[in-house]
């Protein structure tokens, strides 16, 4: 199992020209590395800082959740981008880069790696991964902080969750320095791709396709992702996009 010297090893192992995590910090501890991401923009950080955190004590989730980080185990990010306007598919980019570095780290386990629109990664129909993307509008500049949580080395997770981690989807343990790497140079390709290579990427690695599900009050079956990163579905009144909401299968 990593350590914190090694996270600190991968983030310094990143160099120009890489923009995502040539320049960050490793925190033992804190409450949020979303938190310290958007004061380090505050505090005028470069476009693609990143701040690792070993454990948080408030993890924020989407939906105003929070996301469990125990120390040692697993792998919790946040990275600044600045940029001239939004990104629609900022956060499907980022859950795509998940996917490869998931992938990448299982190898031939034959597990299925797919995303439950639009924010989190899923394993064998198992939770791994989950992503926080806010943004603020300043004028003629666009600034976001995109959050990662990736479940690396946890052993165990309450039922209810319905949760894995690369550990038990694996068998055995996985460096998390190596894992950070991958995943910075996954989301470093992912966010500077064309939207429609994302959202075609995306719409081959969407879980529950073709099931019946719902996205908060909205059900429907679930046919695809449409060119705009919005989820279609196939409701009682006609075919729908929806471009928010909680997916759930349904009931």
């Amino acid at each position: 199992m990593a350590d914190i010297a090694d996270l600190e090893a991968a983030l310094r192992a990143i160099g120009e020209p890489r923009w995502l995590g040539a320049r960050g910090r490793v925190k033992a501890v804190t409450d949020s590395t979303m938190d310290d991401a958007w004061q380090a923009l505050e505090d005028g950080a470069d476009h693609g800082f990143v701040v690792v955190a070993d454990h948080q004590r408030a993890g924020r989730g989407s939906h105003g959740r929070t996301w469990a980080s125990p120390a040692g185990v697993d792998l919790y990010l946040s990275a600044v981008v600045r940029i001239p306007r939004p990104r629609p598919t900022m956060t499907l980019a980022t859950a795509l880069a998940v996917v490869d570095t998931v992938r990448g780290a299982l190898g031939e386990s034959g597990a299925e790696v797919r995303v439950k629109w639009p924010n989190d990664v899923l394993v064998d129909d198992r939770k791994i991964a989950g992503i926080l993307c806010e943004s603020r509008s300043r004028g003629a500049r666009f600034d976001a902080v995109i959050g990662v949580g990736l479940n690396v080395n946890r052993a165990s997770f309450e039922p209810v969750l319905e949760a894995t981690s690369l550990h038990l989807a694996s068998g055995h343990d996985v460096d998390r320095g190596e894992v950070l790497s991958r995943l910075l140079s996954a989301m470093e390709r992912w966010l500077a791709a064309e939207p429609s290579a994302v959202t075609a990427a995306l719409d081959d690695a969407l879980a529950w396709r073709g099931e019946r599900v719902s996205c908060d009050a909205i059900a429907g079956e679930l046919l695809g992702v449409a060119a705009d990163g919005g989820l279609r579905l196939r409701t009682d009144d006609g075919e729908r996009v929806l471009h928010a909401g909680r997916l759930s299968r349904a009931t």
